[in-house]
Order: structure tokens, then C-alpha cells, then sequence
């Protein structure tokens, strides 16, 4: 785990600027939304000029989120160019496999890099490999370079060589990536083709909100929303005028313009609301309370307060399931879930509210903002729906809170008893020098800051071996990243000093 924790703490500055980026869309989507911006109220061209430039800042943002990541890596474990390198290498290597027939959604325009078929004149682009991709070339950058740390030094620099090795191995494995993806490929598209078999079984909608989820976390959500928001796995309808619209988000939009909603569209959308209105919302301000220390508390509340309007504005779900994946697998795993009876449950109510769109742009469609919810306060037929979005939102609500909260204080270390907690509570304690050093001690979702009577007895080696990843020295005290255990470290901690109280 302190390996995760380790990436959580690279992770933090990528996915702040990302959180920054969905606010930015969720304010250019107020202003200039086709169907419920303020454009429509106000026709102003400045007005249409700043939701556009808004709109293309956070997209680069959104659709470069996995070259973010690489570069925070490459930063923080002084790769330099070599990891950028060996990223083109891989990219370039997924393109060298033999051409295998797959749907437009498996591949990307990464840096414009393509090549041309044989067999025609058409253009191939590389794998969209997401941050599987990212965390591979890492990892192998990584492994390289710990490997030659020591090695002396020969008739070619250690960069140059360091970066010809990483580019050569990730070259290679981006080759093997072009023999084995189109397999996960095929696997998604044969969990498509079970779910699409009946759309009305609410199994197998779960079975989507659950996939989606996982896929979205590791920026691969295109390979089960293209399909079946934009094209023939989400359905068809046929119009007055007799032409076929296919795809749920087309489906909804095309019936809604006609005033003919029926119970077959907005299905695939609505658990967007009820997450992003009431859920995510709510889950935000139980890992603020996590935090004991009132003065940070109150530092951080502008912060959560984001977060918060970027979760009604535009959804702010993918940061926060990429902090969970990294701090917390199991926690993860259980939102997944949660995505997924979401799914089922409303299927099962049929409660219905789609989404409006023209694009078909997965990576910047933002379903279940506010807006499109207040927006359909117009329609009197959808006013139930409404209500009872909120209703499961909130009762959804109470049942992730009581699970999250459960979870820091009981579950996040030692679940099946080893004995390994205490060792770790030991541990802590004489690498802060005791019980007696310890002037006061509290915890967030991530980490420990204690405030010590004498900070010269602190053992940053011995903290290390304990589990903490990253020790900074601040006007809190000091900050130790121990990831989800840290509330139940403190609640051990504090059990000790309250059975040896300082001397």
C-alpha cells in the first residue's frame, strides 16, 4: 500500500488542475449551452467568446489528463525527457502490431501520431491505452532508472543512456500492448453486445454503471459510453419525419425537441444527477469532516466548497475515484458498486432523465449538471422524476456515508486482525519518541499532523518502514502520509497516551 500512497501523494497537483478544468466546463456550459445557457438569454458575442475559450482551456486539460499525470511523475521522480521519450516510443510501438479491425472509440490522435494502412489510404492512430498506458511507461522508467543509479558512468552520458534504455523498452512494450489490447477491446465489446441483448434488465444496466465506473477512472470511458450514448447499443427511435435516431443521448435529445418522451430513452443518464447533485456532494463534506484539526478544517472549507459547485456544474466524480483508487483500493471498489445498484435501482423504478446534447464528444459531455436540472423544471410531466432523483440520491447519500465513515474507523487497516495495527501503532510512537513527545495529534482522510514537544526525536527512517510515505515539515507540525489508516493511527494513538499519560 505504501507503494499507492506513494502515487496519491505525485497524483494531488494533476488532479487539482483537473478539478479546476471541470469547473472551467461546467462554467462555459452556463454560458453557452445550446439549450439552457445563458447565450440564449443574453445573445452577447463577449459573452459567447469566454464560454468558448473556458471550453477549450478545459479540454485540453481533460482530453491531456494521462500526459499530466506522466509529467507529474517524471517531476517528482527527476525522469525528465527520458519519460516523455519513452511515452512517443510507447505510443509509436502500439502502432507497429498488425492491423486489427476495431471500433473508432479504441483508438486516440495522441500528439497528432499516425501512420498509413497498406491496404488503403486511410490513417491508423494509437491505442487509447488511458492511464493504463501512463502507468506502465512509469513504472518501466522507474525500474530503469533505479536499476542504473549507481552505475558508473561510460562513453555515453547516464541520461542519454537511461533515456535510449526506457525509450527501447517501452517502444517494445507498446508493441506487445498492440498484440494484447485489441483482446480487452473485444472483451469490452462482448460485455457491450450482453448488455445491449435487453437495455430493460436491470442486471445488466448496473452491469454498465459498474463498467462505466472502472473505465472512466482509468480514461477509458469511451469504450462503453460511445456506443451506447451515441450510437446503436443505446437503441433506436424513429421520428415523425421517419429518420432513425440512434443512441440514448440522441435518443432523448431528438424527443424532447418533439415533445414525445418515452420510457425507452434517458435511462443510461439519470443516476448522473442523483450523483452529482446529492452523492459526490455529500461523500465531499464527509472527507472534510474527516479532518479533526478545526484551524485546518476552516483553511480547506474554500476548497470543499469547489469541489462542491464543480460537482453540480459539470461532475467532479473522476478526480475523487482516482484519489479513492490510490488511498483506498476497497473504498474504490465499493463507489464502483454503488455506481452500479444506482443503476439497477432506477432502472427498476423507471425513473427517467436524460441528457441534452448535439456533440458526441464522451470526454466533455456533462450530464447531470444543475443547470439541465433546473432547465427541466420547465416540464410539468418530468416534476416527479425530479423529486424522486433526489429522494434516491439521498438515501443512496446516507448509505455511502455510513459505509465511508465505517470504513476509516474500522476497516481501513488490519481488516482480518493480524496483529499488524498494533506493530504499526508501535511503530509510530517510538518514531515520534513516545507518547511523552506528542503535544497534540490529528488526522484527515490521508494523513497525520503532530505536533511534537521536541522534534529532534523524530525518525524519518523508522516512519518510513512503518508505512508513511511522505513526511513535510509546517506550521501544523509535521504532515505524514499514511493514507485511509491515518484516522484509525490516531484513534490508537490517542488510546496510548490516554493509558500513559505524559509524564
Amino acid at each position: 500500500m505504501k507503494t499507492w500512497h506513494a502515487i496519491y501523494a505525485i497524483l494531488k497537483t494533476p488532479l487539482e488542475v483537473l478539478s479546476l478544468s471541470l469547473l472551467l466546463a461546467g462554467l462555459s456550459n452556463v454560458l453557452i449551452n445550446p439549450y439552457y445557457g445563458l447565450n440564449i438569454l443574453v445573445q452577447n458575442n463577449y459573452l459567447f467568446a469566454l464560454g468558448t475559450l473556458l471550453m477549450q482551456v478545459a479540454r485540453f486539460v481533460i482530453i491531456n489528463f494521462p500526459f499530466m499525470v506522466l509529467l507529474s511523475f517524471a517531476f517528482e521522480k527527476r525522469m525528465g525527457v527520458s519519460a516523455v521519450v519513452s511515452y512517443v516510443g510507447y505510443i509509436v510501438g502500439t502502432l507497429i502490431a498488425p492491423t486489427v479491425e476495431l471500433p473508432t472509440f479504441a483508438y486516440a490522435k495522441i500528439f497528432d501520431i499516425h501512420r498509413s494502412l497498406l491496404s488503403s489510404s486511410t490513417l491508423r492512430y494509437p491505442l487509447q491505452t488511458g492511464l493504463v498506458g501512463v502507468l506502465l511507461v512509469t513504472a518501466i522508467c522507474g525500474f530503469v532508472q533505479k536499476r542504473n543509479r549507481e552505475k558508473k558512468e561510460t562513453m555515453i552520458g547516464l541520461e542519454t543512456k537511461l533515456l535510449l534504455k526506457t525509450g527501447f523498452l517501452c517502444t517494445l512494450i507498446g508493441i506487445g500492448m498492440g498484440f494484447v489490447w485489441p483482446f480487452f477491446i473485444k472483451g469490452i465489446e462482448y460485455i457491450n453486445a450482453y448488455i445491449t441483448m435487453d437495455t430493460n434488465d436491470s442486471f445488466r444496466i448496473g452491469l454498465f454503471g459498474l463498467m462505466d465506473k472502472l473505465l472512466q477512472t482509468f480514461h477509458l470511458g469511451a469504450f462503453v459510453r460511445q456506443p451506447f450514448w451515441y450510437g446503436l447499443n443505446g437503441g433506436t427511435w424513429v421520428n415523425l419525419a421517419g429518420g432513425i435516431i440512434k443512441g440514448d443521448a440522441y435518443i432523448w435529445t431528438a424527443q424532447m425537441s418533439a415533445n414525445q418522451t418515452t420510457a425507452l430513452a434517458g435511462h443510461l443518464f439519470t443516476p448522473f444527477y442523483a450523483m452529482n447533485l446529492v452523492i459526490v456532494p455529500g461523500l465531499i463534506w464527509t472527507f472534510f469532516f474527516l479532518e479533526t484539526n478545526r484551524a485546518k478544517r476552516k483553511k480547506k472549507m474554500g476548497r470543499y466548497l469547489l469541489l462542491t459547485v464543480t460537482s453540480w456544474l459539470a461532475g467532479v466524480s473522476l478526480p475523487i475515484q482516482l484519489a479513492l483508487l490510490f488511498l483506498s483500493p476497497l473504498l474504490f471498489m465499493f463507489y464502483a458498486g454503488i455506481n452500479g445498484l444506482l443503476y439497477a435501482f432506477l432502472q427498476i423504478t423507471q425513473i427517467r432523465l436524460g441528457y441534452l446534447t448535439s456533440e458526441s464528444h464522451t470526454f466533455m459531455a456533462m450530464p447531470g449538471t444543475l443547470t439541465e436540472y433546473l432547465h427541466y423544471l420547465n416540464e410539468t410531466f418530468l416534476h416527479q422524476n425530479l423529486m424522486w432523483i433526489v429522494v434516491i440520491g439521498i438515501v443512496f447519500l446516507i448509505l455511502s456515508i455510513v459505509m465511508t465513515r465505517f470504513y476509516f474507523k474500522y476497516l481501513a487497516l488490519d481488516i482480518f486482525h493480524s496483529g499488524k495495527r498494533n506493530k504499526m501503532v508501535q511503530k509510530v510512537l517510538v518514531a515520534l519518541g513516545d507518547v511523552s513527545n506528542i503535544q497534540q495529534i490529528d488526522s484527515s482522510m490521508d494523513r497525520l499532523t503532530v505536533r511534537l514537544y521536541d522534534s529532534s526525536l523524530l525518525d524519518e527512517s523508522l516512519l518510513k518502514e512503518a508505512g508513511c510515505s511522505q513526511i513535510d515539515h509546517s506550521c501544523d507540525g509535521e504532515e505524514l502520509l499514511f493514507g485511509a489508516c491515518s484516522t484509525m493511527l490516531r484513534m490508537d494513538i490517542l488510546k496510548e497516551i490516554r493509558e500513559k499519560p505524559n509524564q
